[in-house]
């Protein structure tokens, strides 16, 4: 699922960077890409980015 998941949003990403942008949600700032690709996920396919914040803060608590 990633490998395809992955060309055809980071695609996405390019096209929303090069039309201008996409603003947080108090809209003072523009998203990096990181930050766009991240919310893609996050509308497309909520329980995967739930899955991975998941993982992420029980790895944080490894350390």
């Amino acid at each position: 699922m990633v490998l395809a998941w992955k060309r055809k949003e980071s695609i996405l990403v390019e096209v929303v960077q090069r039309n201008g942008g996409q603003k947080t949600v108090d809209g003072k700032r523009f998203r990096t890409g990181g930050g766009v690709l991240w919310n893609i996920l996050k509308i497309r396919d909520p329980n995967a980015y739930k899955e991975i914040m998941a993982k992420g803060k029980e790895f944080e608590g490894r350390r």
